[in-house]
């Protein structure tokens, strides 16, 4: 699906250099006809940008909604790993300290506290050493990994909760959708909202998304790729929406629309 999203982006660029090209706007368009021609497919272009702004903008919901599920799951995948990681661990401690502890019974076998010997007594505490040693690496305090993989749904919705003016570019941008060219658009634009600002902070949400996941070793990080693509996509066709309006407004402008 991102691929289709991807090839529908690169249609409409590449439509939109044609039409700068045959529209001649720096060297000026000749007879009221073309002008209003020219008008028309810029028109039409701001209908068709608009439709495939709304289709990433489903996809970048779709994306979000789904990425709080994505994280759980690796969340409950990672700590099933570690889990299963301790549990082979202890496996090996208790077996290391059964064998210690059958060697030290087959030694002693048939003595008693007043037939053995310190040799006996020395040979059989260096076994129980030997054996705590090995044994104790498995089954002491702080040996095991805590099953928690230490980041999460609440490290991701702190990072999004931060940053609405990158996953909501439906409502940053939604007045763009009432522009019918009668105006500059960038008049109405706050300065932060310039999708070239845009696609700077979209990095720095990104990064710190990945870094909030660091723990599930990349489990995500297709998703967040995705998610950078779509909304980056977005906002190359905002910007695209944008310069195409400003167009249509010198157009209407020499057309008398505009007083």
């Amino acid at each position: 699906k991102l691929i289709l999203l991807d090839s529908l982006l690169q249609e409409f660029q590449i439509k939109t250099n044609m039409s700068l090209t045959s529209a001649g706007l720096d060297g000026g368009i000749s007879g009221y006809n073309g002008l209003y021609e020219t008008w028309q497919n810029k028109v039409t272009e701001r209908e068709n940008t608009n439709f495939a702004i709304e289709t990433f903008d489903d996809n970048i919901r779709e994306v979000l909604s789904n990425l709080n599920n994505e994280v759980s799951a690796a969340r409950l995948a990672k700590a099933e790993e570690t889990a299963k990681s301790n549990r082979k661990q202890v496996g090996y401690g208790l077996a290391v300290l059964i064998g210690t502890l059958l060697t030290i019974q087959v030694a002693l076998d048939g003595k008693t506290l007043t037939t053995v010997t310190p040799e006996d007594l020395i040979f059989n505490a260096g076994t129980a050493l030997y054996g705590y040693g090995f044994s104790g690496y498995y089954l002491l305090a702080g040996q095991l990994e805590s099953t928690d993989p230490g980041c999460g749904e609440a490290e991701v919705n702190s990072v999004i909760n931060r940053f609405p003016g990158i996953t909501q570019l439906d409502l940053v941008y939604g007045n763009l959708k009432l522009e019918d060219g009668t105006r500059n658009p960038y008049e109405g634009l706050n300065f932060t909202d310039l999708p070239s600002l845009k696609s700077y902070h979209l990095q720095v949400m990104i990064n710190e998304l990945r870094s909030g996941t660091s723990c599930l070793e990349g489990a995500v990080d297709q998703t967040l790729d995705k998610l950078s693509r779509l909304i980056q996509g977005r906002l190359d066709l905002t910007s695209q929406l944008l310069d195409g309006l400003a167009e249509e407004h010198i157009i209407a402008s020499k057309l008398g629309y505009i007083d």
